[in-house]
């Protein structure tokens, strides 16, 4: 019996949340470390701040794209699922660093995410494989990525 390949793909912030994000995880991993250094008991601060620093890595693995029955599915434990069908997808630009741009047939509406190196193959080679006619172009120009 074969398995089906990965069909849910991590999704990444826009780079400046980012780096905000990930900057208040290390913040909070820090003070619980400061904290259980401190004093030679367990004390309440750095446990709470532990779970805090787990419960926000956590919640990046939360926000996800699935591929399943023709359907985008962009979805994430504080936001709402949001559908989009691949049939309306036309062309598919991407960039040498993170974004990929959905465009629909006529170019009037886009959808912008962002996904790291290796997720970001993942996914272009997915649309490559079962949807061939969905035109993948890559970006040569410096776009506002950061």
């Amino acid at each position: 019996m074969k398995r089906s390949k990965k069909s849910k793909i991590i999704l990444s912030f826009e780079p400046a949340y980012q780096i905000i994000y990930w900057s208040i995880c290390w913040l909070t991993f820090f003070i619980a470390v400061i904290a259980a250094l401190e004093y030679t008991a367990i004390n309440w601060i750095s446990i709470v701040f532990g779970v805090l620093t787990i419960g926000l890595v956590a919640l990046t693995r939360t926000i996800h794209l699935k591929i399943e029955k023709e359907q985008l599915i962009f979805s994430g434990c504080l936001k709402q699922k949001k559908t989009l069908s691949i049939s309306a997808i036309h062309k598919i630009a991407f960039s040498k660093m993170r974004v990929i741009i959905l465009l629909n047939s006529n170019d009037s509406e886009q959808y912008r995410f962002y996904l790291n190196q290796k997720n970001k193959q993942i996914f272009l080679a997915h649309m490559k494989e079962h949807y061939p006619a969905i035109i993948l172009e890559e970006q040569q120009a410096a776009s506002s990525e950061y």
